[in-house]
């Protein structure tokens, strides 16, 4: 039977799914909508997710094939395929063994029917071709196959599904039913930590050496983790034991990850002495003697892994991308750390800060993980919009919504009271006011490539430009703005039907908007109409299709999918040559010219020429770091003049200031001939790839 608030889950979940104006889900059809609201979800908490998503099913000789979502990661060797069984009612039949091997076995057959099928005999624009595509291109180079299954029933079984897969490749089973997705956001919303039995796990406890004279508000042990066992809990929880940790926060790129592997590799015995091993912290642990008086710990409760993060990734890349079969020699020296839950959010950060030794990491890497976010939520509970009609609501941990809903929701009164105030359409997750960003600042491969890649890109951004700056009541006002411009072109989406690709016609159309009105657009008109306009509709909605159409064509039959991932297809959707209609015109700033500095700013507006446009364009088009490398580069090599270093270097401040000022028309001329000869030369491409040496 199941529990109260498993039931209040499903209500909320079928809410969200069946509310054609939930803008935070960008699908048509129930069972897809099912699948991106959980992978969603699941993504937020930690799961290693890439994916695309549709629903295809199809006969293949006498059997079916069936899929609804499909990623591959080939820096793991691994595939993800996803097939989901949605029912949309309040008390669906339970799944059983029969239920679930059916299912699991149309998603595995999916390999059989990639393999055998022609590209050649299915719609390019379709999601189908998507999939084969990607298949085909994978299947020689994975080692693991993930079949998730998704439900919002309930599974019940005596023993685990069969199911066998291609010689040489590994098959893992993910269950998700609705009771172990309601448990799973309680616990986000909750921050529930991890649980490990070790005894019952590996077979045994871990042997360690307390420290004497603990205090009241911590303990510490010392051991010695076999690689073996933490390739095996990164396989399960990944990102999740690893929320706390910076560098795992900001995917930074070093050198460290290149000598961890080569002594996993060649020299495993040495690894104790070679690596500095890992800091962790846990909320709780059991620890006992075993028959010759050693402590040793069986269990912990809220592993967290806050030093070490690249150690742990890189044991569990060395098993799955290299085969490597001897981690068991493999020794890992660990300390942890049991803080007191009152001691928690005091000493976990700081523990973080002072661990982080083995590579530069800056304050501001620790300040992007928290208070940024802290601010935005704080911002979400106390901003109204004009008129006090309504809030936004920013879930910093999925979850927190549905919390909040039920804490206010002891009478029926207050239950409409709280939704009146924070209508689930106006519900926001971190994921998402990364994509809002990425997408206005022009970014729409970085969003195409995954929420969570998109969400680290933008994080690194932040921590970057922003350093120790808290957001404010502009900042989120703006950003609210930018939400509600990318949840309209989803909702146009929707409306022309797209069969796929409809997550990058939106992404791109957005960014094309940005980057044709030169930052015109006036976002606070937005904000205090809590609307776009009638022009700015009609612009997405008559620019959306030949959008597509042109990431389809430019892939030239690479994968879409992968190709809009890519730098070069935004390149190549930038250069279409669309005019702004006269009533969008009228009503960006300054009518028909552009706000400008400078020269050209003292003697007026001036009409800008379509080559202006261009260069302001291709000037706007970079970041301050990369004005900044230019400036580094151009001063070591003296191939820049110094004019030119001067021109970078001003350009790499409007940038800082997210191009509040504007290059004049000379400036842009000047700086967009820098970065075409730059482009040119191949040169800021591999300033781009940190090839050149700019200091």
């Amino acid at each position: 039977m199941i529990d109260s608030s498993v039931q209040e889950f499903r209500y909320q979940l079928l809410s969200d799914i069946s509310d054609p104006d939930n803008g935070n889900l960008s699908e048509e059809y129930p069972v897809e909508r099912f699948t991106e609201y959980v992978t969603a979800m699941l993504s937020e908490s930690g799961a290693s997710f890439d994916l695309s998503i549709g629903h295809i099913e199809r006969q293949f000789g006498s059997r079916s094939v069936r899929c609804d979502a499909w990623g591959a990661d080939l820096s793991e060797g691994r595939l993800d395929l996803v097939v989901s069984d949605y029912f949309g009612v309040d008390n669906p039949e339970t799944i059983n063994k029969s239920n679930l091997e059916s299912s699991l076995k149309r998603a595995l057959r999916l390999l059989e029917f990639c393999k055998k099928t022609q590209l050649s005999e299915i719609e390019p624009a379709s999601k189908t071709y998507d999939c084969v595509s990607l298949v085909k291109e994978v299947l020689g180079s994975i080692g693991q196959v993930r079949l998730h299954y998704l439900t919002d029933s309930e599974i019940s079984l005596r023993e685990e599904p069969e199911v066998i897969g291609p010689s040489g490749v590994d098959i893992q089973i993910h269950k998700w039913d609705i009771v172990r997705l309601s448990r799973a956001q309680a616990s986000e919303a909750n921050q529930e930590r991890i649980e490990i039995d070790l005894v019952k796990r590996f077979g045994r406890g871990l042997p360690c050496l307390s420290m004497p004279g603990n205090s009241d508000e911590y303990s510490g042990y010392l051991a010695i983790l076999p690689g073996e066992w933490l390739a095996d809990l990164y396989e399960e929880y990944a990102g999740r034991m690893m929320e706390l940790n910076v560098r795992s926060f900001l995917q930074q790129k070093g050198k460290v990850n290149k000598g961890i592997r080569d002594t996993i590799i060649n020299e495993p015995s040495r690894f104790l002495a070679y690596n500095n091993g890992i800091s962790a912290t846990v909320e709780s642990l059991e620890v006992e003697r075993n028959d010759s008086g050693q402590e040793v710990i069986t269990s912990m409760r809220g592993l967290q892994i806050v030093n070490g993060g690249q150690t742990v990734a890189s044991i569990h890349r060395a098993k799955k991308a290299d085969r490597c079969s001897h981690l068991q020699r493999v020794a890992v020296q660990a300390k942890i750390t049991k803080v007191n839950p009152e001691s928690l959010d005091e000493l976990v950060p700081k523990i973080s800060r002072f661990s982080n030794t083995q590579n530069k990491v800056n304050e501001a890497d620790f300040a992007a993980n928290d208070s940024f976010h802290v601010e935005i939520e704080r911002l979400s509970q106390t901003v109204w919009t004009p008129g006090q009609q309504f809030k936004w609501f920013y879930e910093r941990a999925r979850g927190q919504y549905q919390v909040a809903k039920s804490r206010n929701s002891t009478t029926p009164a207050r239950r409409k009271q709280f939704e009146t105030i924070n209508p689930s359409s106006k519900k926001f997750v971190k994921t998402d006011l990364a994509k809002y960003e990425n997408a206005w600042a022009q970014l729409p491969y970085i969003v195409s490539r995954g929420a969570q890649k998109n969400f680290v890109h933008y994080m690194s951004k932040v921590k970057r430009e922003r350093k120790n700056e808290v957001p404010d009541v502009g900042f989120f006002k703006d950003l609210i703005s930018k939400a509600i411009i990318f949840k309209n072109a989803e909702s146009i989406a929707r409306k022309h039907a797209f069969s796929a690709y409809r997550a990058n016609a939106v992404a791109y159309t957005v960014a094309l908007l940005s980057n044709k009105t030169y930052g015109r657009i006036v976002l606070r008109n937005v904000w205090n109409r809590q609307e776009v306009t009638q022009p700015i509709n009609k612009v997405l909605f008559d620019w959306m299709p030949e959008v597509l159409d042109r990431i389809i064509e430019s892939a030239g039959g690479r994968n879409i999918t992968e190709w809009a991932k890519r730098e070069e297809c935004w390149e190549a959707v930038k250069e279409m040559e669309f005019v702004i209609p006269e009533a969008l015109e009228a009503e960006l700033s300054q009518g028909d010219h552009l706000p400008t500095v400078g020269e050209d700013a003292r003697k007026g507006k001036i009409t800008m020429t379509p080559e202006g446009r261009r260069n302001i364009a291709l000037t706007m088009g970079l970041d301050a770091e990369m004005w900044w490398k230019i400036t580094k580069w151009g001063q070591k090599s003296g191939e820049l003049t110094e004019f030119q270093c001067s021109l970078a270097t001003t350009m790499a401040g409007y940038a800082l200031g997210q191009w509040v000022k504007v290059p004049s028309v000379k400036q842009a001329k000047h700086s967009a001939k820098i970065v075409a000869d730059l482009q040119e030369s191949g040169v800021l491409k591999r300033l781009e790839e940190d090839e050149v040496d700019g200091e």
